[in-house]
């Protein structure tokens, strides 16, 4: 909830993080939460909060291609609407 840049950067890469913190700063800092051992939990034990990440969100995470194996798994079935 920080205003400030450096301290949401601290907050990403803490491993201390709550799971529901780490994805509100994904979009914002990708990397960090990617490397966190927290987020790395989070896949492998197939959170229903991993359910909560927006699909443009998801898209990014594909193309940096470093999320956790477990998160590319099959463990997070994403629903696409037909249009």
């Amino acid at each position: 909830m920080s205003v400030d840049v450096a301290t949401r950067h601290l907050v990403a890469t803490n491993p201390n993080t709550p799971g529901e913190t780490l994805l509100e700063l994904l979009n914002e800092f990708p990397k960090p939460v990617l490397s966190n051992s927290q987020f790395s939990i989070l896949c492998s034990t197939d959170s229903p909060l991993l359910y909560q990440i927006p699909l443009s969100t998801i898209c990014l995470l594909v193309q940096l291609k470093t999320a956790p194996d477990s998160f590319f798994n099959g463990r997070l079935t994403i629903q696409i609407p037909m249009f």
